[in-house]
Formats: structure tokens, sequence, C-alpha cells
């Protein structure tokens, strides 16, 4: 696999979907409790209430980001009408 900075899949990610709306390297709310932030050159996935402090956290290097999109592609492909 390619190695790319994270910097590249992100914009690349934006760029495919706009609407997001996702301002680096500001922490930004997803939904759901779900907060992105960039650390260390890494996609930093936390949990919490705004608040105190995180509940779970997790790192995405960009190739793990890289499978996370390709995985939501391709259950979108199958949940797509008419591809059953």
């Amino acid at each position: 696999m390619r190695e790319r900075s994270l910097e590249h899949v992100i914009s690349r990610f934006l760029r495919s979907s706009p609407e997001k709306g996702i301002e680096m390297p500001n922490k930004a709310y997803l939904g759901d409790s779900v907060y992105v932030d960039i650390e260390n050159g890494m996609l930093k996935l936390t949990t919490e209430n705004g608040v105190g402090p995180a509940s779970n956290t997790i790192y995405l290097e960009p190739d793990v980001f890289e499978a996370l999109s390709r995985y939501v592609k391709e259950v979108g492909k199958k949940q797509a009408p008419g591809t059953e």
C-alpha cells in the first residue's frame, strides 16, 4: 500500500465530501458525541460530552483512514437501491 500524508488523505476526503465541513487542524464535532482532530499526523477521534475529558480515543494513521474510507464505500455500494 502506498504511504500518503494525512493531509493528502484528508484533503481528498474533503473534496469528495464537502458537506462534512471539517476544518483542519481544529477539533470538530462530527455528531453522536464524536469529535475529530489531528494530532501527530493522525486523525484523533474522541467520544466526549464536550465538557470533561474524552471518554474514548482512537488514532487513525493515514493508511487506516484509507482502509476505513474504502470499507464505507463498499458497504454503501452493497446497500444502494438496485444492488441487491
